[in-house]
Protein backbone atom coordinates (compact mmCIF):
# COMPACT_ATOMS: atom_id res chain seq x y z
CA UNK A 1 0.00 0.00 0.00
CA UNK A 2 1.41 3.41 -0.99
CA UNK A 3 2.16 5.96 1.70
CA UNK A 4 -0.40 8.44 0.31
CA UNK A 5 -3.24 6.04 1.06
CA UNK A 6 -2.05 5.62 4.63
CA UNK A 7 -2.06 9.42 4.86
CA UNK A 8 -5.68 9.46 3.69
CA UNK A 9 -6.68 6.93 6.36
CA UNK A 10 -4.98 9.13 8.98
CA UNK A 11 -6.73 12.24 7.66
CA UNK A 12 -10.09 10.44 7.80
CA UNK A 13 -9.47 9.37 11.40
CA UNK A 14 -8.47 12.89 12.48
CA UNK A 15 -11.55 14.36 10.78
CA UNK A 16 -13.76 11.93 12.68
CA UNK A 17 -12.15 12.76 16.04
CA UNK A 18 -12.42 16.48 15.36
CA UNK A 19 -16.07 16.26 14.37
CA UNK A 20 -17.04 14.21 17.44
CA UNK A 21 -15.10 16.59 19.71
CA UNK A 22 -16.86 19.68 18.32
CA UNK A 23 -20.36 18.19 18.57
CA UNK A 24 -19.70 16.89 22.09
CA UNK A 25 -18.43 20.31 23.17
CA UNK A 26 -21.90 21.83 22.71
CA UNK A 27 -24.62 19.51 21.39
CA UNK A 28 -27.24 22.28 21.44
CA UNK A 29 -25.32 24.69 19.24
CA UNK A 30 -26.19 24.68 15.54
CA UNK A 31 -22.71 26.02 14.83
CA UNK A 32 -21.14 23.01 16.52
CA UNK A 33 -23.62 20.62 14.91
CA UNK A 34 -23.07 21.86 11.36
CA UNK A 35 -19.29 22.13 11.59
CA UNK A 36 -18.89 18.88 13.54
CA UNK A 37 -21.06 17.10 10.97
CA UNK A 38 -18.97 18.69 8.22
CA UNK A 39 -15.83 17.11 9.72
CA UNK A 40 -17.52 13.70 10.03
CA UNK A 41 -18.78 13.79 6.45
CA UNK A 42 -15.25 14.85 5.47
CA UNK A 43 -14.05 11.68 7.19
CA UNK A 44 -16.41 9.54 5.08
CA UNK A 45 -15.37 11.37 1.90
CA UNK A 46 -11.67 10.88 2.64
CA UNK A 47 -12.14 7.24 3.61
CA UNK A 48 -14.07 6.63 0.38
CA UNK A 49 -11.24 8.19 -1.62
CA UNK A 50 -8.67 5.95 0.07
CA UNK A 51 -10.81 2.84 -0.57
CA UNK A 52 -11.12 3.86 -4.20
CA UNK A 53 -7.42 3.23 -4.69
CA UNK A 54 -7.04 0.16 -2.50
CA UNK A 55 -9.91 -2.06 -3.74
CA UNK A 56 -10.06 -3.90 -7.07
CA UNK A 57 -13.77 -4.75 -7.41
CA UNK A 58 -15.32 -2.52 -10.07
CA UNK A 59 -18.88 -3.05 -8.80
CA UNK A 60 -17.88 -1.91 -5.31
CA UNK A 61 -15.80 0.96 -6.70
CA UNK A 62 -18.79 2.23 -8.67
CA UNK A 63 -20.76 2.63 -5.43
CA UNK A 64 -17.78 4.23 -3.72
CA UNK A 65 -17.68 6.86 -6.48
CA UNK A 66 -21.37 7.55 -5.91
CA UNK A 67 -20.76 7.83 -2.15
CA UNK A 68 -17.96 10.32 -2.80
CA UNK A 69 -20.28 12.47 -4.91
CA UNK A 70 -23.00 12.48 -2.24
CA UNK A 71 -20.60 13.19 0.64
CA UNK A 72 -18.75 15.94 -1.21
CA UNK A 73 -21.98 17.73 -2.14
CA UNK A 74 -23.22 17.29 1.43
CA UNK A 75 -20.01 18.94 2.63
CA UNK A 76 -20.80 22.01 0.50
CA UNK A 77 -24.26 22.18 2.07
CA UNK A 78 -22.99 21.83 5.66
CA UNK A 79 -20.32 24.48 5.11
CA UNK A 80 -22.99 26.84 3.77
CA UNK A 81 -25.25 26.15 6.79
CA UNK A 82 -22.29 26.82 9.08
CA UNK A 83 -21.69 30.15 7.32
CA UNK A 84 -25.36 31.05 7.83
CA UNK A 85 -25.04 30.44 11.59
CA UNK A 86 -21.58 31.81 12.43
CA UNK A 87 -21.01 34.06 14.30
CA UNK A 88 -24.74 34.86 14.42
CA UNK A 89 -27.73 33.42 12.53
CA UNK A 90 -28.46 34.99 9.17
CA UNK A 91 -32.14 36.04 9.13
CA UNK A 92 -34.25 34.44 6.41
CA UNK A 93 -36.33 37.30 5.04
CA UNK A 94 -37.77 35.52 2.01
CA UNK A 95 -40.30 32.74 2.74
CA UNK A 96 -39.55 30.99 -0.54
CA UNK A 97 -36.16 30.01 0.86
CA UNK A 98 -37.77 27.69 3.44
CA UNK A 99 -38.45 24.76 1.03
CA UNK A 100 -34.98 25.08 -0.51
CA UNK A 101 -33.36 22.58 1.90
CA UNK A 102 -35.59 19.60 0.94
CA UNK A 103 -34.95 20.38 -2.72
CA UNK A 104 -31.21 20.42 -2.05
CA UNK A 105 -31.41 17.02 -0.35
CA UNK A 106 -33.23 15.61 -3.38
CA UNK A 107 -30.54 17.05 -5.66
CA UNK A 108 -27.89 15.44 -3.46
CA UNK A 109 -29.55 12.08 -3.91
CA UNK A 110 -29.81 12.51 -7.68
CA UNK A 111 -26.18 13.55 -7.96
CA UNK A 112 -25.18 10.33 -6.23
CA UNK A 113 -26.83 8.33 -9.00
CA UNK A 114 -25.16 10.32 -11.75
CA UNK A 115 -21.85 8.55 -12.47
CA UNK A 116 -19.17 11.22 -12.82
CA UNK A 117 -16.41 8.78 -13.71
CA UNK A 118 -15.95 5.64 -15.73
CA UNK A 119 -13.63 3.18 -14.01
CA UNK A 120 -11.60 0.34 -15.47
CA UNK A 121 -8.32 -1.43 -14.82
CA UNK A 122 -5.39 -1.23 -17.21
CA UNK A 123 -2.23 -3.24 -16.50
CA UNK A 124 -3.43 -3.75 -12.96
CA UNK A 125 -3.93 -0.04 -12.25
CA UNK A 126 -7.22 1.78 -11.79
CA UNK A 127 -8.01 4.28 -14.55
CA UNK A 128 -10.53 7.08 -13.97
CA UNK A 129 -12.19 8.65 -16.99
CA UNK A 130 -14.46 11.68 -16.48
CA UNK A 131 -18.02 11.59 -17.81
CA UNK A 132 -18.01 15.23 -18.83
CA UNK A 133 -21.75 16.02 -18.88
CA UNK A 134 -22.46 14.58 -15.43
CA UNK A 135 -19.28 16.00 -13.96
CA UNK A 136 -20.21 19.45 -15.29
CA UNK A 137 -23.44 19.31 -13.23
CA UNK A 138 -21.38 18.49 -10.15
CA UNK A 139 -18.92 21.31 -10.90
CA UNK A 140 -21.73 23.87 -11.31
CA UNK A 141 -23.25 22.71 -8.01
CA UNK A 142 -19.85 23.17 -6.36
CA UNK A 143 -19.34 26.66 -7.79
CA UNK A 144 -22.82 27.84 -6.76
CA UNK A 145 -22.34 26.71 -3.17
CA UNK A 146 -18.84 28.14 -3.07
CA UNK A 147 -20.17 31.51 -4.20
CA UNK A 148 -23.07 31.48 -1.69
CA UNK A 149 -20.84 30.48 1.22
CA UNK A 150 -18.24 33.17 0.62
CA UNK A 151 -20.92 35.76 -0.09
CA UNK A 152 -22.42 35.13 3.36
CA UNK A 153 -19.01 35.10 5.10
CA UNK A 154 -17.80 38.30 3.41
CA UNK A 155 -21.09 40.06 4.18
CA UNK A 156 -20.75 39.15 7.86
CA UNK A 157 -17.06 40.11 7.85
CA UNK A 158 -17.78 43.68 6.71
CA UNK A 159 -20.65 43.97 9.19
CA UNK A 160 -18.69 42.64 12.20
CA UNK A 161 -16.24 44.21 14.61
CA UNK A 162 -13.64 43.13 17.13
CA UNK A 163 -12.92 39.43 17.72
CA UNK A 164 -15.71 38.28 15.40
CA UNK A 165 -14.28 40.28 12.51
CA UNK A 166 -10.79 38.91 13.23
CA UNK A 167 -12.08 35.31 13.35
CA UNK A 168 -14.00 35.77 10.12
CA UNK A 169 -10.87 37.19 8.51
CA UNK A 170 -8.84 34.07 9.34
CA UNK A 171 -11.73 31.79 8.35
CA UNK A 172 -11.94 33.52 4.97
CA UNK A 173 -8.18 33.25 4.41
CA UNK A 174 -8.00 29.60 5.48
CA UNK A 175 -11.13 28.60 3.56
CA UNK A 176 -10.12 30.64 0.52
CA UNK A 177 -6.74 28.91 0.24
CA UNK A 178 -8.32 25.48 0.83
CA UNK A 179 -11.07 25.93 -1.73
CA UNK A 180 -8.62 27.31 -4.30
CA UNK A 181 -6.50 24.16 -3.90
CA UNK A 182 -9.56 21.89 -3.94
CA UNK A 183 -10.96 23.61 -7.02
CA UNK A 184 -7.73 23.04 -8.91
CA UNK A 185 -6.97 19.47 -7.76
CA UNK A 186 -10.51 18.06 -7.42
CA UNK A 187 -12.63 20.05 -9.89
CA UNK A 188 -10.52 21.49 -12.72
CA UNK A 189 -7.97 18.68 -13.21
CA UNK A 190 -10.63 15.89 -13.20
CA UNK A 191 -12.36 17.69 -16.08
CA UNK A 192 -9.33 16.70 -18.15
CA UNK A 193 -8.99 13.28 -16.45
CA UNK A 194 -6.27 14.54 -14.11
CA UNK A 195 -6.97 12.49 -10.99
CA UNK A 196 -3.35 11.91 -9.99
CA UNK A 197 -3.35 14.81 -7.48
CA UNK A 198 -6.93 14.44 -6.23
CA UNK A 199 -5.72 12.93 -2.96
CA UNK A 200 -4.17 16.26 -1.89
CA UNK A 201 -7.60 17.86 -1.34
CA UNK A 202 -8.55 15.97 1.88
CA UNK A 203 -5.25 16.98 3.48
CA UNK A 204 -5.83 20.69 2.92
CA UNK A 205 -9.47 20.28 3.96
CA UNK A 206 -8.33 18.85 7.29
CA UNK A 207 -5.91 21.75 7.77
CA UNK A 208 -8.77 24.19 7.17
CA UNK A 209 -11.01 22.31 9.63
CA UNK A 210 -8.30 22.48 12.30
CA UNK A 211 -7.70 26.20 11.75
CA UNK A 212 -11.39 27.02 12.08
CA UNK A 213 -11.82 24.67 15.04
CA UNK A 214 -8.91 26.32 16.85
CA UNK A 215 -10.29 29.82 16.23
CA UNK A 216 -13.90 29.09 17.22
CA UNK A 217 -14.26 25.93 19.31
CA UNK A 218 -10.93 25.58 21.12
CA UNK A 219 -9.34 29.01 21.60
CA UNK A 220 -12.42 31.09 22.38
CA UNK A 221 -14.95 28.61 23.79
Amino acid sequence: MEIKYLVLYLVAFLNLLLGLFIIKKNRRSKINLYFGSLCIVGCIWTLSMSLLYTLNNLAVLDWIIRLMVVTSTLMFLLYFLFALQYPYPTPVRKPWLIPVLPVILIVLGLLGFLPVEKLYFFNGRLVEQTIFGNYLIFAIYYIVYLFLTFYVLFKKFFASEGIQRLQLKYILISSGVTFAIMTFFSVILPLINGYFTDWFSPIFTLINFFVISHLIFIKNR
